[in-house]
């Protein structure tokens, strides 16, 4: 009969693990997918794409592309004091130089719209003109900008445009495209009117191709390259700001010759580097940029990174949505296996061991193919699916264990029983010294008031008054160690690190006098008014950890640090401060210049050779929370 029975029973609970692992596996498998379109798992997708090329590390340019850098050097030389748009001058000079020199394509990242016939004499822009009706290699920018109705573009002026028609020129936006959280990973290649990106109108320039179009690509010569609705292209990144090769504008209108051959046959780019421009971006290699910036890209950095991928034909591929639907059934598939593993601390060990292994598929498949596989929605699969079926499988096993002490514990003896549950042995006692800060409160008086009282008034007035106190001491992240009649004993820096410890509990001492204070016209209605309490706070070691017997225990922390604090509470009875806070010189250190302190003598600490310095706590001094 005992056989029979545990035979139906496992029989129960087989049926009940499938059905569950069926359920949960399908809810996730779906779960995940909608999550994958989400505007968070999207976000968090661009971080994952930023964390890889970091991992694949700059390469070198494979194009021969050159910036010429209109950088610091160039602002502070006294020869190019005047403002940038009278610069017409030097432009036409080191347009003619370039010609010159035989550069296959000029990309010119400066929009100047205000013509300037008025302004000077000599025109600048007349000068500039004449060298443009000369170059068909050159590319003018413009930017656009978004309006309810549609983009409007800001054009470099009449003369200049009409120069650059002569020369059998082009023009493309250089607008920056970045994603909600600021940072620039695609670009733009085509609006919505048919202009096309400078990059792409250098990149045409360049090679002599005219760019072909089609639904989510665009084909330049031989090189094909993957957008969106959007006509957004992910650039693949070659390194951090400073990987191109750079000229600085100043160095080579000064010695042109000196760059003779690193210009020849090369794409010139022309664009600021100057900080006083803030033309500095986030971008996915920020992180390692070696300008003084630090996380930032110059825009024409940017524009070169754009040139080189559509160059090269190697923007970053994004997986489509059946891709991203097959990987996560995949990791539903593998995963779940290891949720029913016979030992379940082998389950997290082995779904991080599925987690990595995904991951440097990804990290794979990314630096050597641009191809960027889903992350975020599969390690979110995995990460769901095992939980779930971890909890599922938790609650049959406590089902199954309570069901076998209910059948066998009238039959076996509490050793055997103990070997069918599997159950772990007692918990053990110990405990660790750290540095914690102790907050202990009082009210004063609390005795002679609460006898005045019906039992049911106390009551209610502790409990709401605990509620307020409590409610503090978590917001500042302290732990409430326990209540010792109408006192409350509050530890900081424990469980969880806090390093700022001593200032948290300094913030919830007042807080909780606000607290008292703001309340007085509530609680004077249950009996208690007037009402005063006393906090007293010391920083030092203290022994934390379980402290009682295996039948009853509890976690706490003992030690001198504690009894100072508690005396220090006792001593706001006696000592006279403006928020009844009295702290020690420990404390004090501590927290600095972030709250204002009042000396209050010293006190003699049974069991301590030397007297303690108190200091009363006033206010805080600035603004900073927990």
């Amino acid at each position: 009969m005992l056989r029979l029975l545990l035979f139906r029973r496992w029989q129960s609970h087989r049926w009940q693990q499938g059905r569950a692992t069926i359920f949960i596996a399908a809810s996730v498998f779906v779960g995940a997918g909608l999550f994958s379109a989400t505007r968070p798992a999207t976000r968090l997708e661009n971080l994952t794409r930023d964390w890889r090329f970091l991992l694949r590390g700059p390469r070198p340019p494979e194009n021969p592309i050159v910036i010429i850098a209109i950088d610091n050097a160039t602002l502070d030389d006294p020869k190019f004091a005047e403002p940038l748009v009278f610069w017409g001058f030097h432009h036409a000079k080191l347009f003619k130089i370039l010609h010159e020199f035989g550069a296959k394509a000029v990309g010119f990242d400066i929009v100047q719209t205000l013509p300037l016939a008025d302004y000077a004499d000599p025109n600048p822009d007349q000068a500039e003109a004449q060298a443009l009706a000369t170059m068909p290699e050159m590319v003018f920018s413009f930017s656009r900008s978004a309006l309810p109705n549609g983009f409007v573009k800001s054009e470099p002026n009449q003369q200049l445009m009409m120069a650059l028609t002569i020369g059998r020129g082009q023009s493309g936006f250089a607008n920056t495209s970045p994603d909600a959280d600021g940072v620039v990973r695609q670009s733009t290649l085509r609006d919505v009117d048919g202009s096309l990106s400078l990059a792409l109108q250098v990149a045409a320039t360049a090679t002599g191709k005219k760019p072909r179009f089609a639904p989510n690509a665009v084909t330049l010569g031989k090189r094909t390259l993957t957008l969106d609705d959007e006509y957004h292209c992910i650039i693949n990144f070659a390194g951090p700001d400073g990987t191109f090769s750079r000229i600085s504008y100043r160095d080579l209108l000064r010695h042109p010759a000196a760059f003779a051959g690193q210009i020849k046959n090369s794409i010139c780019l022309i664009g600021t580097t100057g900080y006083e421009f803030q033309d500095y971006h986030l971008a996915p290699f920020a992180q390692r940029g070696k300008n003084s910036r630090g996380h930032l890209m110059a825009g024409i950095e940017i524009q070169a990174n754009a040139l080189q991928t559509i160059l090269n034909g190697d923007g970053i591929r994004r997986s489509g949505a059946a891709t991203i639907w097959l990987c996560i059934a995949l990791a539903v598939v593998f995963s779940t296996p290891f949720c029913w593993l016979p030992k379940i601390y082998f389950v997290i060990p082995g779904l991080l061991a599925l987690a990595l292994c995904w991951t440097a598929v990804c990290v794979l498949a990314f630096t050597r193919a641009a191809w960027q596989l889903p992350l975020i929605p599969v390690l979110a699969a995995l990460a769901a699916n095992g939980f779930l079926l971890t909890v599922a499988r938790l609650r049959l096993e406590n089902s199954q264990k309570k069901w076998t002490e209910e059948l066998f514990g009238r039959y076996v003896s509490p050793a055997v029983l103990e070997h069918l549950q599997r159950t772990p042995g007692a918990v053990e006692l110990g405990g660790r010294r750290q540095v914690v800060t102790v907050l202990f409160s009082d009210i004063r008086s609390f005795t002679e008031i609460s006898e005045k009282l019906e039992p049911e008034q106390v009551t209610q007035f502790l409990n709401d008054y605990f509620e307020k106190m409590v409610e503090i001491v978590f917001d500042n992240g302290g732990t409430v160690d326990k209540f010792v009649g109408d006192g409350i004993m509050a530890v900081f820096n424990w469980p969880i690190e806090q390093p700022d410890h001593a200032r948290c509990a300094a913030r919830t001492a007042l807080q909780m006098q606000d607290q008292v204070a703001a309340a007085q016209t509530q609680w004077q209605r249950t009996g208690f008014a007037n009402l005063q309490i006393g906090i007293g706070i010391h920083s030092g070691p203290a022994v934390l950890g379980n402290i009682g017997s295996k039948r009853r225990m509890e976690q706490t922390a003992i030690g001198d640090t504690v009894n100072v604090a508690s005396r220090l509470e006792s001593l706001t009875k006696q000592i006279a401060t403006p928020r009844g806070i009295l702290i020690s010189a420990t404390t004090a250190q501590a927290i600095g210049d972030d709250f204002a302190l009042l000396p209050a003598g010293e006190t003699e600490i049974r069991g301590r050779q030397k007297n303690i310095a108190l200091f009363a706590l006033d206010a805080p001094t600035g603004e900073k929370s927990c």
